[in-house]
């Protein structure tokens, strides 16, 4: 091996090691500042808050209290492209203030003591702030979700029965009460809420962190039988739905041909996918589309019969090669240049 061989392969790790070093230290630091300054600020905002909760009388007054603290502190941004995004984390510049959102992959999601120091969010910051304000002022509450709308609001447990609070709503009548007029009727113990929404799989995660399905408490509930190809050990199920153009996962779960799936599913058009990985350019899959209508009650049989890239596996080999490419251009000219 010639020596400038192995000066490119040396450069080449060296600088695949800077970047994943860059990433470890970067999310050491984030953990860091959020012992030091973030958890400890945020937890006094919630503090402050409930303080603020529990000097109001009434549950709906408590529970308005709330919202409106939400309404009047809190930056929503749900569609909003941020400044830019690194390490898990969307940067976002807003009035000369920056406010960070964390996003889904990342150890501190859906941390009320963040978004409290932040104030930056979308529905699914204002529900996790807005419940565990509730609990902490003794209400019992929980986030519920559906991600085929891609929504989350809370439910709050009043006289025995759990009762729909959307500060997301509520959000929206305060910020322009010309536009959502009477909104704030709306977000509160509203049958009519039930109308804004084509409800596709609603979930809650109990206290243990198990999810639990409660579709039918919201629409009409069709159940639906996933079963798997025999021929996988190990394969992944997407089921899917779609708001507007975009594809929303409303359950993904690892499986294998032993098992099958029976999942309670709104009345609307799903993607039913079966999914085996593989270390190379592609990836083997089946797929069906169904409107759940046609399909209640019914054994759905997933075979994998198709094979498409992986995006993932090409993506970090054109990144490789990328990086390969840059730096033997710069050993290059660097090389021409002792030769002149």
């Amino acid at each position: 091996m010639t020596s400038n061989r192995r000066y490119t392969i040396t450069l080449f790790l060296t600088f695949i090691i800077l970047i994943v070093a860059i990433l470890f230290f970067f999310n050491k630091l984030v953990s860091v500042w959020y012992h030091i300054q973030i958890a400890p600020k945020g937890e006094s905002e919630i503090e402050k808050l409930v303080d603020e909760i529990n000097a109001t009388y009434g549950v709906i007054e408590k529970l308005e209290k709330i919202a409106e603290w939400e309404a009047e502190n809190v930056e929503y941004i749900y569609g909003v492209e941020p400044s830019f995004s690194f390490g898990g984390f969307a940067f976002y510049w807003i009035d000369g203030e920056l406010k960070i959102r964390v996003l889904d992959q990342s150890g501190f999601n859906n941390d009320p003591k963040w978004i409290a120091y932040f104030k930056v969010g979308g529905c699914g910051e204002l529900a996790t702030l807005f419940c565990e304000v509730a609990k902490r002022a003794g209400l019992e509450a929980r986030v519920v979700s559906d991600p085929g709308i891609d929504h989350s609001w809370v439910e709050v447990k009043i006289n025995g029965s759990w009762v729909i609070a959307d500060p997301t709503i509520y959000w929206w009548y305060v910020n322009d009460p010309e536009k959502f007029t009477e909104w704030n009727e709306l977000w509160f113990n509203n049958k009519s809420w039930l109308k804004c929404w084509s409800f596709s799989r609603v979930v809650t995660r109990l206290p243990n962190g198990s999810i639990l399905d409660i579709t039918e408490n919201y629409t009409k509930a069709y159940k639906v039988t996933i079963s798997v190809d025999q021929k996988i050990e190990r394969g992944f199920l997407r089921v899917a739905t779609w708001k507007g153009s975009d594809e929303r996962n409303v359950y993904f779960s690892e499986v294998n041909g032993s098992e099958t799936v029976t999942l309670t599913l709104g009345g609307r058009i799903y993607k039913f996918e079966l999914i085996k990985p593989t270390w190379f350019g592609t990836e083997k899959y089946g797929l069906r589309v169904y409107p759940v209508t046609e399909i209640q009650n019914k054994t759905i049989k997933l075979k994998i019969d198709r094979e498409r890239p992986n995006w993932n596996f090409i993506s970090l080999s054109f990144l490789l090669v990328s990086c390969i490419w840059i730096v033997s251009t710069i050993l290059l000219l660097k090389a021409c240049q002792r030769k002149v």
